[in-house]
């Protein structure tokens, strides 16, 4: 999954400018059922799950100076509440599949019409797709758009017949009550060499980390499953170590105190560190490095 970040740049900037532009309702697009979770449109599989409030999609956002989302940020910004996303090794290994779904206030007739005036955008059956990088727009109802960087033709298959919520059972609480979440449903995949195991060496069947807005940044609580209690017991050092190392190579001025007020508990097969205080700087950075 190389080249994240560059791919992100274009992937907000393509969203952003979609965005900007949209100012009136249409009944016409996608619409996700009532009581159905944006989640159930991702795709089950993905090795990672990302969760970002408006403040961390900002931070996100601010990583982009120089570039053309800068301009339109602002603007985006008021109308995003949240974004659920996948990310994925594209099939032909050319960089990361983003897939999402944005969850606010996107008046959709205008930026159907912004959207057909602008040569740079093809629409091919429902979606949108931007010429020059091959980033994608499907437009929804009121509340919901869909975007990414491959089709986004399973997404809209998804609104009318939904997957399964892709997060593992043990974590939904823990994601559902967070503002910014992650989850790895396969983590020695993505992380193994993080905690210096090649993939199946560790029996470590998932992470998720979950974290609350508060005045100055984000608690946090993240935690590793394992196949056993006994392996839970056993790699709770490995556990340790690598949640400090994480919160070192974070450690940047105002978060230099990620892992100050830690507290470790082992309950059953999980591994839990609660106490974790993240800035959305951190965020927007830990997320960058998990799809790289």
């Amino acid at each position: 999954m190389k080249g994240v970040l560059g791919r992100t740049r274009s992937f907000l900037a393509f969203a952003s400018a979609a965005l900007a532009i949209a100012s009136s309702s249409c009944a016409s697009g996608v619409i996700l059922a009532r009581g159905i979770e944006p989640e159930c449109l991702l795709p089950p599989g993905a090795p990672l799950y990302v969760k970002l409030d408006r403040a961390t999609l900002g931070e996100a956002v601010g990583r982009m100076a120089g570039y053309p989302v800068a301009v339109a940020a602002s603007s985006v910004l008021e109308r995003i509440d949240s974004v659920v996303m996948s990310m994925a090794t594209a099939p032909d290994g050319s960089g990361p599949t983003l897939l999402g779904v944005a969850r606010g206030d996107f008046p959709v007739a205008a930026a159907r019409w912004g959207l057909s005036g602008d040569s740079s955008w093809k629409r091919v059956e429902r979606e949108w797709i931007h010429d020059p990088d091959g980033f994608r727009l499907v437009l929804g109802s009121r509340d919901m758009i869909l975007i990414g960087t491959g089709s986004l033709v399973h997404l809209v298959e998804a609104a009318a017949a939904p997957h399964d919520h892709p997060v593992p059972d043990a974590w939904l609480d823990l994601w559902a009550g967070s503002d910014v979440a992650l989850c790895l449903p396969a983590p020695m995949d993505t992380l193994g060499t993080g905690f210096g195991f090649e993939a199946g060496a560790m029996p470590l069947e998932s992470v998720a980390l979950g974290a609350v807005a508060e005045a100055g940044g984000y608690v946090a609580v993240m935690g590793f499953r394992f196949g056993s209690e006994r392996s839970a017991l056993v790699f709770s050092p490995v556990c340790k170590l690598f949640v400090y190392a994480l919160a070192r190579s974070l450690a940047t001025g105002d978060s230099a105190g990620i892992a100050e007020d830690v507290r470790w508990t082992v309950e059953g097969v999980t591994v839990m560190a609660s106490g974790l205080r993240f800035t959305a700087r951190d965020f927007a950075e830990l997320f960058a490095r998990l799809g790289s």
